[in-house]
């Protein structure tokens, strides 16, 4: 686990993939994208991370070892219903796409991801979490 410049204003997401190479790469782009990124390896560091640390959005990998990108989804939104979830995977069918949207997943998305698509994705699940928190506040006025 790993955190990110002390910028407070910038957008911040949570990585989870087993794979180092996934995460430092994904670290560097969306760093450099102006995203705050938090890392984790599996999905119960990544519980660990949503404890201490409020997420815009959490880029999760469908399969890994412990905790399935299904099941940290499935803990997201019963813990964190506000955080956003993007779950990607290297062996994407459209069954599981569809299932991971039924579940409350924001997109879902197969790898090799393009940066250009990956960043718009994020984008798009950042202006949904802010378009609910707005929906939120109005009502309770």
């Amino acid at each position: 686990m790993s955190k990110p410049s002390s910028k407070t204003t910038q957008p911040s997401v949570l990585v989870v993939d087993d794979d180092r190479g996934v995460r430092t790469a994904l670290e560097i782009n969306l760093g450099k994208a102006g995203w705050a990124v938090y890392l984790a390896q599996t999905g119960e560091d990544a519980v660990s991370v949503l404890r201490e640390q409020s997420v815009d959005v959490v880029l999760t990998d469908l399969m890994m070892p412990g905790m399935s990108g299904m099941d940290l989804l499935a803990q997201i939104r019963q813990s964190w219903p506000a955080t956003q979830v993007v779950l990607m995977t290297g062996h994407g069918t459209v069954e599981r796409a569809v299932e991971a949207m039924r579940l409350g997943a924001n997109d879902f998305i197969i790898k090799p991801i393009r940066r250009a698509e990956l960043i718009a994705i994020l984008e798009r699940a950042l202006r949904e979490k802010n378009l609910m928190a707005r929906v939120e506040h109005l009502e309770a006025e």
